[in-house]
């Protein structure tokens, strides 16, 4: 008798986005799948403070892990503040296109050479909080969810680089290898880390 598991909600979410995409296309499902949930993680970093749901914590770790470009547009939510949701959801379901590689090098660049860039600290805080959540929502009580953990520890790692936080950062970004050895976000972390390459208002 062959014996069936009850998949988890994590193997549920992700059934349903990759049906999405196969019927709707990449664009049009990652448009809706993440608009309601960059809606929260801008909130939650422009108060300062978690403002996130169980339910849309779980469509992030799923989100983040199906599509990288959610992810990016997560951390550029972090890093700028400021920019538009309009803007984030077109980065997170169009990040090839010619206008969302110049938004995303323009902020990247002007967060890491510019030394009065410095982190926001309650955009900072809102997002560490909402990460670490999320990991210790999704607990890892089966293989699969513990594939799930590697770009929310990748996400994390890269912020506490940001923040100046080595030790966090390396610890984290070893956790995102243990779930994934090809995540390349915590790859990166480590060899900045291990270069001594920090963003320039550190130095």
């Amino acid at each position: 008798m062959k014996l069936t598991t009850t998949p988890t909600p994590y193997e549920t979410l992700r059934t349903s986005l990759r049906t999405g995409v196969h019927e709707n296309g990449v664009t049009k499902t990652v448009q809706r799948y993440s608009e309601p949930l960059l809606r929260e993680w801008r909130d939650s970093v422009t108060n300062g403070d978690d403002m996130t749901s169980a339910e849309t914590r779980r469509r992030l770790v799923v989100g983040m892990s199906e599509v990288i470009s959610i992810r990016d547009a997560l951390i550029l939510a972090t890093l700028n503040p400021s920019t538009p949701l309009a803007t984030l959801e077109s980065i997170a379901s169009e990040p090839h296109i010619p206008e969302n590689v110049r938004r995303v090098g323009a902020v990247l660049i002007e967060a890491f050479d510019n030394p009065e860039h410095t982190p926001d600290a309650a955009a900072m805080a809102a997002t560490k909080k909402i990460l670490v959540a999320m990991i210790e929502e999704t607990g890892g009580e089966t293989e699969t969810d513990r594939e799930y953990l590697a770009q929310p520890f990748a996400a994390l790692s890269y912020i506490e680089w940001w923040d100046n936080h080595a030790r966090e950062a390396m610890r984290y970004a070893e956790k995102a290898l243990a779930a994934d050895p090809n995540n390349t976000l915590s790859t990166i972390v480590i060899t900045a880390l291990k270069r001594n390459i920090s963003p320039a208002y550190i130095q």
